[in-house]
């Protein structure tokens, strides 16, 4: 059974979710960088400093991978393929699509990814 197509206030709720994380995720990405300069100290502080630029870059990669995800849910609500699973066709279950807005795939075909 292939999946229903959203309701205009469906598209309009999720837009909405997806935009607010994407403008949260970019303006904390924004603060990561522009607090990722050196202290200048002694070889402790040094160390330290090196530890937290690696956390901090590790940190906006993820977070920039999340970003792509819900560009990438932008434009499936765009083109009217949101809420469907990318590998199985079927509906994506509202409840998941609320928690995790950007998710191309339905439950059981992501624990089928991540098993592999």
């Amino acid at each position: 059974m292939a999946a229903k197509k959203l309701t205009k206030k469906d598209v309009d709720t999720y837009s909405t979710l997806l935009m607010e994380k994407r403008n949260f995720l970019t303006g904390t990405m924004e603060e990561k960088q522009g607090q990722n300069g050196t202290s200048g100290g002694d070889e402790a502080d040094m160390g330290s400093d090196s530890y937290e630029q690696d956390l901090t870059f590790s940190l906006l990669q993820n977070e920039g991978d999340v970003v792509q995800k819900i560009d990438d849910a932008l434009g499936r609500l765009h083109d009217g393929t949101f809420g469907t699973c990318l590998i199985c066709d079927e509906a994506i279950a509202k409840a998941r699509l609320k928690a995790i807005p950007w998710t191309p795939y339905c439950i059981e075909c992501q624990r089928k990814e991540e098993a592999c």
